[in-house]
Parts: structure tokens; sequence; C-alpha cells
């Protein structure tokens, strides 16, 4: 209040030295002054006048502070990835009607596989690996590899293109149609399992929240959901432009170790099904216990037939 009062009590009136005022009618003044010939006179303004504009003051800036947290609130809402991602910038939303799937509502993704639909399949997730710069790479909450022959650029595949992967497998094995890739069958029942668990954790991951409706079928009279609603979703052409800006330019040698790339991660260690290594040479003779154990299990609920399967 001090300093309100203080400042507001000096706001300086400029006039010639020759001018006056009728002393009645005016405002006191407090000091007075002169500079270059220019009288300067501070005059002391009414108690009310100094409360309103406090007051004023006040609430402006609680206006301000209030504005500062609903926006703060407002980018948490519409910007909820808490873990860090390369692809981040390129996130744009977007409403889209979803098609039934149903009857006229089928797409291209949709029928026995052939050369126009797998085309199309293999289009949504063509640029599955990326090369991202070690500035890209060094927020991400998991380590990655540098690429071998590319060693200024690390490795990432965005989440989206795997499970999209994973949904083609499914496809492929709906209609019995086996997809090789190289001797590894991608419709080997481990495979798909594996992929329903990992788009079953996207689907709850994700878990979009938009209301399905039911509406009455006027040929029969009955009442029907429907599925064919608008979404709000992220653009997936904004993510595939991202992808296809960063794709590889060289191929990726699983064999080849190199050093002293720019984030030290050539090193980087993680056991499938087990976890981050961060000490080997203590933690191998636990994770062959772990595997003997597991392989038995599966041995015996028929998941793998032989004792050197993988597991």
């Amino acid at each position: 209040m001090v300093f309100f009062r203080r400042f507001y009590s000096l706001i300086p009136e400029r006039r010639r030295s020759e001018e006056s005022f009728d002393s009645e009618s005016s405002l006191l003044a407090e000091k007075e002054g002169s500079q270059d010939g220019v009288e300067i006179v501070y005059r002391s303004y009414p108690h009310y006048i100094l409360s309103f504009l406090h007051i004023t003051l006040t609430l402006f800036f609680a206006f301000t502070t209030v504005m500062l947290y609903i926006n703060i609130k407002t980018a948490e809402m519409h910007n909820p990835q808490l873990t860090y991602s390369p692809a981040a910038g390129a996130v744009k939303y977007t409403t889209r009607l979803f098609d039934s799937g149903l009857n006229y509502g089928k797409t291209i993704y949709q029928g026995p596989p052939a050369k126009k639909s797998n085309d199309a399949w293999t289009a949504l997730f063509v640029h599955g690996l990326t090369r991202i710069s070690a500035a890209e790479a060094a927020p991400m909450h998991n380590k990655t590899l540098p690429i071998p022959d590319d060693p200024e650029y690390y490795i990432s595949s965005l989440a989206v293109f795997h499970q999209l992967h994973c949904l083609n497998a499914i496809r492929m094995a709906l209609w019995n149609t086996t997809l090789l890739r190289g001797d590894e069958d991608e419709t080997e029942m481990r495979h798909l399992d594996h992929c329903v668990d990992m788009i079953r954790q996207a689907i709850m991951c994700h878990s979009d929240i938009s209301p399905f409706v039911w509406a009455r079928d006027p040929r029969d009279g009955k009442a029907k959901g429907i599925s064919s609603v608008t979404h709000t979703c992220r653009d997936f052409d904004a993510i595939q432009e991202w992808a296809a800006a960063r794709r590889f330019r060289t191929g990726f040698n699983t064999s080849k170790v190199i050093s002293g790339d720019p984030l030290g991660w050539a090193d980087y260690q993680f056991v499938l099904d087990y976890g981050e290594v961060t000490d080997w040479e203590k933690q191998e003779p636990d994770y062959k216990n772990w595997a003997a154990g597991k392989r038995k299990e599966m041995l015996a609920s028929g998941q793998i037939f032989y004792e050197n399967d993988d597991i």
C-alpha cells in the first residue's frame, strides 16, 4: 500500500513558470522545483483516487494470475503427452467421422487380402523405422541405439506404426494368409499373441472417449448401436509426414557395434521380456534361472514344444 501511495501521490505536472492557478480550486502542491526554465509541480491527489487506482491494479493482477493458471491447465488438458516424444511437434488434432465397416461403410482395408488392400495396409506403416538426431533423442525417457552406418543419428519407431503392423498381421491370420519376412512367419501364434496384447494396451492407453450412440432402424423399428460417429483424432497424415522426413538413409546392421556416438548410448542393453540391463555379468545368472523356469512353464502349457525353442 505504501508503494502505491508514494507512486501515485507524486505525479508531475509540467507548466511554465509564469502560469498561475487558483489555489482554492486546485490540488495542493507537495513539492516544487524547476528544470530548464520549466517549473515542475508534484500534486497530492485525493485519497479516493489512490484507492481506486490501487483496487484496479490489484484486480488486474489477480485477473492476470487466474487467466495464466487457466491457460496452463487448458494446455495440460489438450497436450496430455506426459513423456517426451520427438514427434510431439507434429501432433495436430482433427475430427473424423469413423466408417462403420459394415455393408456400405466398408473401407479399402477390409476384405480378403489382395494387392490393392495389402498395398494400402503397407502404406500405413511404410515409415515404421525413423532416424532421429541426437538432439531429438536425448530427452527421451528410454535410450535407443545409434545407427551403425549413420552414427550421428539414432533409430526410433513410433508406436503407432508398430501397432498398425501388428493389426495387419492379425488381419492376415484371420484370412488364413501367411506373411513371410525372411524365415519368420508373421502369422505364427506367438507373434499374433504379442500383437493382440500390444493393441489392447494401445487402446486402453489412448482410451477414446468419443460417445457411441443408438438409433432406431426404420426397417425393423429396433434400436441399434451406431459406430459411425465423429471422433477427435490426431492427424495421422501429419505424423506420417514427420516420419517420412526422417526415413532411413542406410540399412540397420543389428550386429555392428560402434563407439563414440554423441549420446554414448552405443552399449545400451535390454533383454526382451526381462528388462533393462545395468550390469549383465551380475544379472545373467538370475536371467538364466528365470528363463529356465519360464521355458518349463511354456512347455507344460503347450506354448512351445522343444527345450531349445525361443521363449
